[in-house]
């Protein structure tokens, strides 16, 4: 994510990124379900030192992540059946939904526990964002215009 220097806090999620939520109802970016859906052996997952540093949650273990590290597809899928989040026939694609909305304004990081305690925030007396919200009923979409034009015929088509 990138880094604001004002509350020195990460944003994970962009305003007008595409959201998705994720086998134990995080929001995550829609994106993830596609680049995940790739061929054995590919780097899906990486986490670096600022990891780290934040005390991000390995998905893998469900813990901090403790050093600075890469997984394929094949790790994370295995991670995920064996936490249960994911069944025996599924893929890592699988453990994110269908995109559900878009993010109306940058989402920080998760303040900790389930917002209720304070106890259980990873900083005491700081959080930026209790809850986030998700922009569902007016999207700009935008066509798209292909790098290559062709021309196609089309059968049965109607005419005036």
């Amino acid at each position: 994510g990138r880094f604001d220097k004002h509350f020195e806090e990460y944003f994970v999620i962009s305003s007008g990124k595409v959201v998705a939520f994720d086998r134990e109802g995080h929001l995550v970016p829609a994106g993830l379900r596609k680049a995940w859906n790739v061929a054995t052996g590919n780097v899906i997952l990486t986490y670096v030192d600022a990891d780290v540093d934040e005390g991000v949650t390995d998905l893998t273990t469900g813990l901090a992540v403790t050093a600075a590290t890469t997984y394929t597809v094949d790790n994370v899928t295995d991670a995920l059946r064996l936490r249960g989040l994911i069944g025996p026939s599924e893929y890592a694609k699988d453990f994110i939904s269908q995109p559900c909305g878009v993010a109306p304004y940058n989402y920080w990081k998760w303040a900790g526990g389930d917002g209720s305690n304070p106890r259980e925030l990873i900083k005491h007396g700081v959080q930026l964002q209790h809850g986030s919200a998700i922009l569902c009923d007016w999207v700009l979409e935008v066509p798209l215009v292909p790098v290559a034009q062709a021309t196609e015929t089309m059968s049965g088509a109607m005419h005036d």
